[in-house]
């Protein structure tokens, strides 16, 4: 007994339709990346990189300055237990971590002197600034 059955012809055209769109929206989405690129605007490539380095090296040192006031002021009127027993005991209380930010935010702002020395940029004098008011 053969078997004769017709092949179905909806599948192979559903699977040729399937096909042919998604060879048409690849087609669309590298086109339009494409098109895209040309019409970016170029206000972002024009920026004074100096005037960029210059605002992060100012938020550089308004951190270490809040960071050093917070310090100072923790050693007048201790927030802690341990800074209170320090002070009964005339010493000067120490918060480690904020000791550590100020040290990483110092190596960050020294870097950044550095990228800036190397971009032809006039570096900042960080202990001159951290030493005005």
């Amino acid at each position: 007994m053969e078997c004769t059955l017709a092949p179905r012809r909806g599948n192979a055209r559903l699977q040729t339709g399937m096909l042919l769109l998604a060879l048409v929206m690849i087609a669309c989405s590298l086109g339009s990346s494409a098109g895209w690129a040309k019409h970016k605007s170029h206000s972002d490539v024009t920026a004074d990189p100096c005037k960029k380095l210059n605002g992060y090296m100012t938020k550089r040192i308004a951190n270490i300055r809040s960071l050093n006031k917070a310090i100072d002021k923790e050693q007048s009127v201790p927030n802690t237990m341990a800074g209170v027993f320090n002070l009964m005991q005339g010493k000067y209380y120490v918060d480690h971590a904020k000791t550590e930010k100020i040290g990483r935010a110092r190596k960050e702002a020294d870097d950044l002197n550095r990228v800036m020395r190397g971009m032809g940029c006039t570096p900042v004098d960080i202990d001159q600034e951290l030493q005005k008011p």
